[in-house]
């Protein structure tokens, strides 16, 4: 039992520094990075919503991508490419202030990793042991691609997690 123990505590540690590692990434970027950090795709949905609400075209909109321009302080695509289905999505958040609904976005993707790992792990036949739970929450949270679509604002995150939900509910037969 005390090797047991002293294991699941060696694995807690594990999780517990990786976890740390990754919030401490994701805050220091956005401390040292704030003009860039989750504006490049979010604020392209921010501000679309923004001119939807306005009852404003979001497509080849010049006011627009000059606001998207002017939020974002940096350089890349400023044309909205999503259906416009997309916008209710971001109408709430955009009622927000924009650097509310940037951390907002953000927290709610982390939550939504979160809820997919759960997911997932429902999935999957085999129960997770504290040790696979450690690897792989550690694994995901220092995977480069989702450091970048966190850092970007984009909405991977989002669709992942709509995915493994639908696969979640058609297995357990909700639909």
């Amino acid at each position: 039992i005390y090797i047991m123990l002293k294991q699941r505590t060696t694995w807690l540690l594990i999780a517990i520094v990786l976890s740390t590692v990754c919030l401490f990434r994701v805050i220091a970027g956005y401390m040292y990075e704030p003009i860039m950090y989750g504006k490049a795709d979010f604020t392209v949905l921010y501000v679309a919503a923004d001119f939807a609400l306005d009852n404003q075209s979001v497509y080849a909109n010049e006011t627009m991508y000059n606001q998207i321009t002017e939020l974002r302080s940096a350089k890349g695509a400023v044309r909205y490419l999503y259906p416009p289905t997309a916008l209710l999505l971001f109408i709430p958040i955009q009622t927000l202030p924009f650097t509310l609904a940037v951390w907002l976005w953000l927290t709610l993707s982390i939550g939504l990793v979160g809820a997919t790992i759960y997911l997932l792990s429902r999935l999957l036949i085999k129960r997770w042991s504290f040790q696979d739970w450690a690897i792989i929450v550690g694994s995901v949270l220092l995977f480069a691609p989702l450091y970048t679509t966190m850092r970007s604002g984009q909405v991977n995150i989002l669709l992942t997690f709509l995915f493994i939900l639908q696969l979640f509910l058609f297995r357990k037969k909700y639909f």
